[in-house]
């Protein structure tokens, strides 16, 4: 069982921290932090900000992949393989 999504909202900030448990594993849960309005735009499926690329490209790979699906990037390169 993996830990639902949490998110926490800084006004101040403008900012969004959602922080989940990989899916694969129960290693401690990753926070990542995006700007507020990118989080509303992609969880509503605003335009182009529905792929995750275009709502955050200011975050890497393993963490839109996180945010996607649930797994950390090392679980997916272990379960898919590695690029090459």
């Amino acid at each position: 069982m993996t830990m639902p999504r949490i998110w926490k909202t800084n006004s101040e900030t403008g900012k969004t921290t959602i922080t989940v448990q990989c899916a694969m594993h129960l290693g401690d849960p990753v926070s990542v932090t995006v700007d507020t309005q990118d989080y509303v735009d992609w969880t509503k499926g605003v335009g182009e900000k529905r792929l995750a690329q275009v709502a955050f490209p200011y975050i890497c790979d393993d963490e839109r992949e996180l945010l996607i699906s649930g797994i950390c990037g090392k679980c997916y390169d272990a379960f898919l393989g590695e690029e090459e």
